[in-house]
């Protein structure tokens, strides 16, 4: 192995134990060990020199044995109802973080769903009181829950992209919207009449960030070109990451 991974690769894990990532105990008879593994990327400058080694050390998901989190709205006839016991996905395909009447104007048209990141909130906000009944209990839950916030905020651009918008008539408009938009969901307390997150008593909340679109198979083919620069290494469209 190259001696520059194993000095990144070091970094890597002196930094994790310096923010003490996890603990070592004894292994419970009924539980499975987790595993991990090392991702390895260069990263490169704009001018295509390699500026550094990147190596990072994730843990493989499927050793934890967690199972999936069911749908929020369940079609079972008229009654939509749902296990919360082990989590909830108030997620939908297709959803973008800005609504409707924000982007229509601006000549994006989401045809898959309306239900946007404030709909996704509000059904958040909907369902903890049918479970616990009153607010303590809810704050309780929730303070204790792990809650994901996206990813969400690609199919803004996508949309628009996808109908021949170039980047710079996405990137100026849209990018400062949606990330407003993401931290409002987050930390303010009112957003469109909803209760947002760390008001209604969240505390540990992860926000992805969006999917590098420029390795999608569909973006290589409808925005590749023979002029077009492409990642030495991944072969991705760079402008587009």
């Amino acid at each position: 192995m190259d001696p520059k991974w194993k000095i990144d690769m070091s970094n890597e894990y002196n930094a994790l134990l310096e923010i003490n990532t996890w603990e070592l105990v004894p292994r419970p008879s009924d539980a499975p060990i987790i595993r991990c593994m090392w991702l390895y990327k260069h990263k490169f400058k704009a001018n295509g020199s390699l500026e550094r080694y990147k190596a990072r050390l994730v843990v493989n998901a499927e050793n934890l044995g967690l199972p999936l989190v069911p749908p929020y709205l369940q079609d079972n006839g008229s009654d939509y109802t749902v296990t919360f016991n082990q989590g909830v996905n108030y997620a939908v395909a297709g959803a973008t973080t800005l609504n409707s009447p924000v982007l229509e104007p601006r000549g994006i048209v989401n045809t898959n769903t309306n239900a946007s990141l404030g709909v996704q909130l509000a059904w958040f906000k909907q369902s903890p009181p049918s479970i616990y009944g009153n607010y303590s209990n809810c704050r309780d839950c929730i303070g204790q829950s792990l809650i994901l916030v996206g990813e969400i905020g690609g199919n803004d651009y996508n949309f628009a992209i996808l109908k021949g918008k170039t980047i710079e008539e996405v990137v100026a408009p849209l990018v400062p919207l949606v990330i407003d938009t993401i931290i409002l969901a987050v930390n303010i307390r009112i957003y469109h009449n909803y209760t947002l997150l760390i008001e209604m008593g969240a505390k540990s909340l992860v926000v992805p960030r969006n999917f590098p679109i420029g390795c999608s198979a569909k973006y290589l083919t409808i925005c590749g070109s023979k002029i077009e620069e492409y990642d030495l290494i991944t072969g991705c469209l760079v402008h587009l990451n």
